[in-house]
């Protein structure tokens, strides 16, 4: 028996998934923001959904219902300090970059933790780093993972970091245009950096001020106020 293949056009519409990185981004930043914003084609992930619980705690409003566009209610840049630790599971972006979140609360103390995994990571180098800007961050057994306890309000300054995962610059950079003060950020190992670029479109995207020097050498202008978008991710 002979199979014979005859060539063809594929024709059509195929939708792309969407992304965690920028699904978790957008998250971050519509729950600062002023406004009302809408995420479009988000990615449903138990790390995207773990984010859409953290900031919630955060005071944001988010519905989900409808699987195409995810409305949230931004809180304005006012983080709202939960009475219960915050479980992130699984996702340890969700939990460094809500650590730079929950530097912003002005009252109460927000404490951060997830699964075994996650409480095997580092946090060390964000932690040292957010307390260098203002903030007040501990590991909550004194080994520098989570459980993370985090106090704010962060006032901005200047820090140096070793940043063996892009998610602690990424947290960095997303906190500190709500800072009291300008910050200056000097990394001296950065991993990943094509993550820390997607950081940085979404800063551009909202118009916010900052300088860059290679990836080496950052400065972001205090006092600045994201807004509500709507955006595919």
């Amino acid at each position: 028996m002979k199979l014979v293949v005859k060539k063809s056009r594929l024709s059509g519409v195929a939708p792309m998934p969407g992304s965690k990185s920028h699904t978790i981004r957008a998250l971050a930043i519509a729950s600062l923001a002023e406004g009302t914003s809408i995420i479009r084609s988000p990615l449903a992930s138990s790390d995207t959904l773990s984010a859409v619980s953290c900031y919630k705690a955060f005071g944001a409003e988010i519905d989900t219902s409808d699987p195409k566009a995810w409305k949230v209610v931004g809180t304005g840049g006012i983080v709202t300090a939960p009475d219960k630790t915050i479980n992130i599971g699984n996702s340890g972006t969700t939990l460094n970059i809500a650590a730079g979140t929950a530097s912003l609360a002005s009252k109460g103390v927000i404490r951060l933790t997830g699964d075994d995994q996650v409480q095997s990571r580092p946090a060390t180098p964000l932690l040292q780093s957010l307390k260098d800007l203002g903030a007040q961050a501990e590991s909550m057994h004194g080994n520098g993972k989570a459980p993370i306890s985090i106090a704010g309000r962060l006032q901005g300054g200047r820090t140096e970091i070793e940043c063996f995962t892009s998610q602690h610059l990424t947290s960095l950079l997303l906190a500190a245009p709500l800072a009291e003060n300008d910050t200056e950020i000097v990394v001296s190992i950065l991993n990943e950096p094509d993550y820390v670029q997607m950081t940085l479109d979404w800063l551009d995207r909202q118009h916010i001020k900052y300088y860059n020097d290679g990836m080496r050498h950052f400065k972001i202008l205090g006092k600045q106020k994201y807004k509500a978008f709507d955006i595919s991710v």
